[in-house]
C-alpha cells in the first residue's frame, strides 16, 4: 500500500507510524506513541466496529482523520462523529494516540490544588503551612501513606478516595517547597515520572519481541542500579523503611539476580526454626547482647522469607494482626470503662478475661 498520503493527512513521518488492519484494531496497544493508520475498514459495519473500539479507549472528542484513498481526500473530525460516507471507497482512519490521551486527560487538572497550596504558602497565608520544610513534612507523608493502606485493608473506598487526596496533597506540598527554592516544580515531578516509565517499558511504548521483553524484565534490578549509578544492588534502599518491609525488599532484590531454584517452604521453615532455637539458646545462657541481637535479627529475617514463600507480604501480615489486636484490646477496655475502671486498674480476673477474649479471636 502506498502511504505517501500520510503527509497530506498531517502525519509527521519522521516519528514513524503503525499500520493496523481494522480486523486487528482491538489488539493494538493503547500505549503507542506514534501515528496509527487503521486500514481495510470495509463497509458501514466495519466502520462502526472501528468507532466502537476507538471510543472504548479514547474520548469521542478526540480528533481523527478519515482518508478516502479513491478520492485522495482527507477529512478531520471528532471520533464521536465517525460514520461510513456515502459512496464508500478505500478508507483509512488516522489518529495520534498520544494526542488522544492528552485530550482524554484534559478534564483532569492539579491547577486548583496548586492554587490552594500557593495561597497557603503566601506571605499572608497560613502560618503553619508557611513554616513547613521537607524535613518537617516527612512524618505526615509516611502517616498518610499508611492511612491509604488501612483504607485498602478495610475495603473503604470513600475513605480511600480521601486518603489518596491527602497523599497527593503531601506531594504537591513538597513540590511547592522545592519550587520556592528554585529546585523543581510539580510539572517537573509529573513529567519526570512519565518519562521514566516510558523509558523503562520499551516493550509497552515501542516495538519489542517477547524474547527481548523476557530478557529485559530479567535484568530489571541491574538496569535500575546502572541507571542510578549505584555501586551496589541494595544501595538505593531507604533506611527510613519499616524494618520488616526493608527485609522483604532486600530479599526480592537479591533473588532477582541470584537465579537459583526457588527454595521450598520446608527448607525455609527449617532455617527459621534453627535460627530461632539458636537465638533462644543465647538468650537463656546470657550470651553477649550484641551477638544475641544479631541472632534474633536473623531469625526475624528468615521468618519474613518463610512468610513470603506462601505468597503473603510480612509487613501487611503484621500490620493487619496489630490492627485486630488493638481493636480487641479496645473492646476489653470498654468493658472495664463501663464498670468505672481503667486498664491500669485491672485485676488478675480482668487480665484472664482479656487472654480468654484474645484466644477466642485467635489472637493469643
Amino acid at each position: 500500500m502506498d502511504f505517501s498520503f500520510l503527509r497530506e493527512a498531517g502525519v509527521d513521518e519522521r516519528r514513524g507510524f503503525t499500520v493496523c488492519p481494522a480486523s486487528s484494531f482491538h489488539a493494538l496497544p493503547v500505549s503507542l506513541l506514534q501515528a496509527v493508520v487503521v486500514t481495510d475498514i470495509g463497509g458501514p459495519d466495519g466502520m462502526e466496529a472501528v468507532k466502537r473500539e476507538f471510543l472504548r479507549r479514547f474520548s469521542g472528542a478526540s480528533e481523527v482523520t478519515l482518508w478516502d484513498e479513491s478520492r485522495r481526500q482527507a477529512r478531520t473530525m471528532q471520533a464521536g462523529a465517525l460514520s461510513y460516507p456515502a459512496g464508500g471507497g478505500a478508507l483509512c482512519l488516522i489518529f495520534d494516540p498520544e494526542t488522544c490521551l492528552r485530550r482524554e486527560c484534559g478534564a483532569f487538572s492539579l491547577d486548583r490544588l496548586r492554587r490552594v497550596m500557593e495561597a497557603l504558602r503566601a506571605p499572608d497565608g497560613c502560618p503553619w503551612d508557611r513554616a513547613q520544610t521537607h524535613e518537617t513534612l516527612r512524618t505526615y507523608l509516611i502517616q498518610e501513606a499508611y492511612e491509604v493502606v488501612d483504607a485498602i485493608d478495610h475495603g473503604d473506598m470513600d475513605n480511600l478516595k480521601e486518603e489518596l487526596g491527602d497523599v497527593l496533597y503531601q506531594v504537591v506540598f513538597h513540590a511547592r517547597v522545592a519550587e520556592e527554592a528554585g529546585l523543581f516544580s510539580m510539572q517537573d515531578v509529573t513529567d519526570g515520572i512519565a518519562d521514566k516509565m516510558i523509558e523503562r517499558h520499551p516493550y509497552v511504548f515501542g516495538t519489542m519481541s517477547a524474547e527481548e521483553t523476557a530478557e529485559l524484565l530479567g535484568t530489571w534490578e541491574v538496569r535500575k542500579m546502572r541507571e542510578k549509578r549505584r555501586p551496589h544492588l541494595l544501595s538505593g534502599l531507604s533506611v527510613s523503611l519499616p524494618s520488616l518491609l526493608f527485609a522483604c525488599i532486600m530479599q526480592k532484590k537479591v533473588s532477582s539476580i541470584c537465579r537459583e531454584k526457588a527454595e521450598k517452604a520446608e527448607d525455609l521453615r527449617d532455617r527459621f526454626e534453627f535460627s530461632w532455637r539458636k537465638a533462644m539458646e543465647m538468650a537463656e545462657t546470657g550470651s553477649d547482647p550484641a551477638e544475641m541481637e544479631r541472632c534474633f535479627g536473623k531469625a526475624l529475617f528468615e521468618m519474613a522469607a518463610l512468610i513470603r514463600s506462601f505468597g503473603m507480604e510480612p509487613e501487611l501480615v503484621l500490620h493487619r494482626f496489630n490492627s485486630l489486636y488493638a481493636e480487641q484490646f479496645g473492646k476489653w477496655e470498654d468493658v472495664l470503662s463501663r464498670d468505672g475502671r481503667s486498664a491500669a486498674e485491672a485485676d488478675e480476673k480482668d487480665v484472664r478475661r482479656l487472654k480468654d477474649w484474645l484466644r477466642e479471636q485467635k489472637l493469643c
